[in-house]
């Protein structure tokens, strides 16, 4: 990866993570109208979402002999082709980033 590609990749998944932040704030908020209740809940709420990105990144990515037979017996998934596997780490990588970020960010509004 290229040091363009590596920015526009944490550029995107720092929007996604802003976008789900705002999501969460207003729907906290919806829910209780006091803002410091609503930041309490936010770190533990952001921390879950960041840590289901980072699984769900992972498994996306994740490319081992056992996920693909278990796919092609089980789901009756077509083995992937090479273009497959690129589509499918690109979203895997940013899932990761966006999950790195959300959990970055659930640690410092734990901290105020």
């Amino acid at each position: 990866m290229t040091a363009r590609s590596i920015l526009d990749l944490f550029a995107l998944c720092l929007v996604y993570s802003l976008v789900i932040l705002l999501i969460d704030i207003v729907v906290l908020f919806a829910f209780y109208q006091d803002l410091s209740q609503v930041f309490s809940f936010l770190s533990l709420i952001v921390l879950a979402e960041g840590g289901v990105g980072l699984a769900a990144g992972g498994f996306v990515g994740l490319n081992s002999p056992i996920i693909r037979r278990i796919e092609e017996n089980f789901f009756h998934i077509k083995p992937r082709n090479s273009e497959n596997k690129r589509e499918f780490e690109k979203h895997a990588k940013a899932m990761i980033v966006t999950g790195i970020i959300l959990v970055i960010m659930a640690l410092l509004f734990s901290v105020i």
